[in-house]
């Protein structure tokens, strides 16, 4: 569990600067290594290979006939329906396959990116749950002279990595709605280009935040996108709770407003489809996520086809209506929503019976996180005691 105590106020500043309405030159905002990757010529050939008939002599692709597994049959949980969904072309997910992902789920994610979030032909790479994704743009953008933009409160994992590179880290306040606007256009204002380079990448987690709970509302979204335009920054949207959300109309995405291509944003199938599949998923535009291809071509080469045809079989599945094609996935997400809605009532109920002479909270909108702050005076061990 989390603790802290803050007290914030929140004032209105205007600040006078350059407004970068266009798309940003990618380019500029690439570490060298990024640059340095080029297409492994193996990979290259790979979408070749998927032309029916295609025999390969080369790239020391195994033959699928000395595989010693037939086939795959899902068995789906009662709350999901019950019964079997067999995996269609098994050999397909035993075999090595496209760098970005097996065509048509890389395919259907597109649909979905388009259906939730109104991104128009996203550029999708599949990859090793999201954090994977996320420590691959990390390593794009952020060189040891690089500062990154996180909010006061973040994620232990992305720290954790991010130690790595060297590069620096500058807080931004929150409160209860998360990135204070006028925090995050101060520091942009006032930074002293003699003393280091500004900084170019802003990271969030806007809904269900790790570990506040904090969840960005859109009309907060729309002024901090605002101030992205306005210092030409790239924002990394890490938004692996974003199905969790409790109301009935989820929050609108940094995506779903992103006009100039600014925003890279990361999806996670953890904690709505299964953690051990190691699903994960980056979309956004194109000179940014053919650099994460471009990463993995060199490292892992692809995700686990086997994790990739169980999620596309469970969407397949789910898609029984096609004039809402993800209608069935969504009342998937409704029942998750509602488990954890429930134990968020119980924690939130025992909190206020045990905790509340200690400690305040807000309840959360989304995630799976309760966020205590302490009160004036309080010691933290009378509160591990009671929480333990």
């Amino acid at each position: 569990m989390f603790l802290s105590l803050r007290l914030q106020t929140r004032k209105v500043t205007m600040y006078q600067t350059r407004y970068f309405s266009t798309k940003p030159n990618y380019e500029e905002f690439l570490t060298a290594t990024s640059k340095n990757r080029k297409p492994s010529a193996i990979r290259a050939l790979q979408h070749y290979l998927d032309k029916p008939g295609t025999i390969s002599l080369g790239g020391g692709m195994p033959n699928a006939s000395t595989f010693p597994i037939k086939g795959i049959l899902v068995e789906l949980s009662q709350a999901c329906g019950g019964g079997t969904v067999a995996i269609k072309n098994p050999t397909d997910a035993f075999q090595y396959s496209a760098t970005a992902g097996m065509p048509d789920l890389v395919k259907l994610l597109k649909e979905l990116q388009t259906y939730e979030h109104g991104m128009q032909n996203p550029d999708i790479q599949i990859t090793t749950g999201s954090q994977d994704a996320l420590t691959k743009a990390f390593e794009m953008l952020l060189g040891p002279e690089d500062t990154l933009l996180v909010e006061d409160y973040t994620y232990s994992g992305s720290l954790t990595f991010l130690r790595g590179l060297k590069s620096k880290l500058k807080s931004i306040e929150t409160d209860n709605e998360g990135i204070i606007p006028d925090s995050l256009a101060k520091i942009l204002s006032e930074w002293d280009h003699t003393v280091s380079k500004k900084p170019q990448v802003l990271y969030t987690i806007p809904t269900g935040s790790n570990p506040t709970g904090i969840t960005t509302p859109e009309n907060r979204k729309r002024e901090i996108y605002s101030i992205c335009c306005e210092h030409n920054l790239l924002l990394l949207e890490d938004d692996p709770y974003y199905y969790l959300q409790f109301k009935e109309n989820r929050v609108k995405s940094f995506s779903s407003i992103d006009k100039y291509g600014r925003v890279l944003r990361f999806d996670s199938l953890s904690k709505i489809i299964s953690s051990g599949l190691r699903l994960g998923f980056a979309s956004g535009p194109k000179p940014l996520v053919e650099r994460l291809n471009l990463h993995m071509q060199s490292t892992s080469l692809h995700t686990s086809g086997v994790s990739q045809a169980v999620t596309l079989a469970l969407f397949e599945n789910w898609r029984q209506n096609e004039i809402n094609p993800f209608e069935g996935f969504n009342g998937h997400v409704r029942r998750i929503c509602y488990f954890y809605e429930e134990q968020l009532n119980t924690c939130v109920a025992l909190a206020q019976e045990l905790l509340s002479p200690h400690a305040t909270f807000d309840v959360p909108q989304a995630g799976m996180f309760l966020w205590l702050e302490l009160k004036s005076g309080t010691d933290s061990r009378i509160v591990a005691e009671v929480c333990i």
